[in-house]
């Protein structure tokens, strides 16, 4: 097992830490920015994020806003080169154990002083912030808090309409009337869980599956049937269909938009192949749609986008900023096709209404082209 010094961020703090020590860099002396050092030392925008963080949180930098960091007075230096920078406790490997794996791993997000190695969000390489607060002041003209008599359950209309028109850009029909926004991914998942009664019953998910989604199946008492990717997806269709012979299942959950070392992106023959078995065997598709973060060509088509107009299939998209926008942003919205009406009334029954004013964000940054002006920067 590796000790923390062999990790990359960790060997280029140091020798950032050593080259202040020997007086290469000067207090005050502004550093790379972070695109610049992750192009230097050829390493990727988040390992450099996690080098400067590593910095900053003991003492030996500073960040000043807008303007990048710069070199730590000595003082400071010396006065946080004795502290804990992980924390003044730790749980060892048999209190972790005894854990189950969701808690170890909700205890590792929530302690403040564990650096965050584990961050594979997309949006963490591009700081949204100063964008999102001055959205946040002008779209105060909507008058987002005002007193309404009842909330907008599907989301608001302008917000659909826009998400409607951002599908067509990319050759997709998505009907606003289709469209219900959440909270982001796993309110949506709930809402699906919900609107299918799904619970204490059995489904199939894709291995390797979102770690959140599996930890929130399990806590419904839902069975899972792991169906694992293969490269040849007549191979994995087969997989899917001797599962289902084996137990019936009452729907899918896949993910397949997404080419990260893990996931794939399924042809447009693929994902009808697929609407084709689930219509047969009346399987409920739930996909878990990241095409918004395709690295090539067209963004790919979701699931939803793909049935034919007489097609029964039902089918329920999960999408959301937080990987486009930010972490900080709780908004996504589900893709409802022949599954309308459940989701809504689940909807209603189980979820808080969205945000209104990230609803108006959302619409003026779609509205004003800076939705995929920024979503490009995240992909690149």
């Amino acid at each position: 097992m590796q000790v923390m010094s062999n990790f990359i961020y960790k060997k280029i703090s140091s020798e950032i830490i050593q080259a202040i020590s020997v007086g290469i860099l000067q207090q005050g002396e502004k550093l790379d920015s972070v695109r610049k050092l992750a192009k230097k030392r050829e390493i990727g925008v988040s390992t450099a994020s996690h080098v400067y963080a590593e910095l900053e949180k003991s003492g030996w930098i500073y960040a000043v806003e807008k303007k990048g960091y710069f070199v730590a007075s000595k003082e400071n230096q010396y006065s946080c080169i004795n502290k804990q920078s992980y924390g003044d406790a730790f749980l060892s490997h048999t209190e972790l154990s005894q854990l189950p794996l969701e808690n170890a791993l909700q205890y590792s997000f929530n302690d403040p002083n564990i650096l965050p190695l584990s961050c594979t969000t997309p949006s963490t390489v591009v700081d949204a912030e100063t964008m999102l607060n001055r959205l946040h002041r002008k779209v105060i003209k909507h008058r987002p808090y005002r007193m309404l008599m009842q909330d907008p359950n599907a989301g608001i209309k302008p917000l659909r309409d826009e998400i409607s028109r951002h599908y067509l850009n990319s050759g997709q029909i998505i009907n606003q009337k289709d469209l219900l926004i959440t909270n982001g991914r796993k309110d949506g998942l709930v809402i699906a869980i919900q609107a299918l009664k799904l619970q204490k019953s059995c489904i199939a998910i894709e291995a390797p599956c979102s770690f959140f989604f599996q930890s929130l199946l399990q806590q419904y008492n839902i069975k899972t049937t792991l169906v694992p990717i293969q490269a040849d997806f007549r191979i994995e269709l087969a997989l899917l269909d001797q599962a289902f012979q084996a137990e019936k299942f009452k729907a899918y959950l896949f993910n397949p938009n997404f080419n990260d070392p893990t996931g794939r992106v399924l042809s447009t023959k693929e994902k009808r192949q697929i609407i084709t078995w689930a219509e047969k065997n009346d399987v409920v598709l739930i996909e878990y749609d990241r095409s918004e973060l395709h690295f090539f060509g067209q963004r790919p088509k979701s699931i939803s986008s793909l049935l034919s107009e007489n097609s029964k299939c039902r089918v329920i998209s999960i999408v959301d900023f937080y990987d486009t926008v930010s972490a900080s942003i709780s908004l996504g919205y589900l893709i409802c096709k022949n599954t309308y009406k459940e989701c809504l009334f689940a909807k209603q029954i189980n979820s808080e209404e969205p945000n209104i004013c990230l609803q108006y964000i959302l619409l003026e940054m779609m509205q004003s082209g800076e939705y995929q002006k920024f979503v490009d920067k995240v992909r690149r």
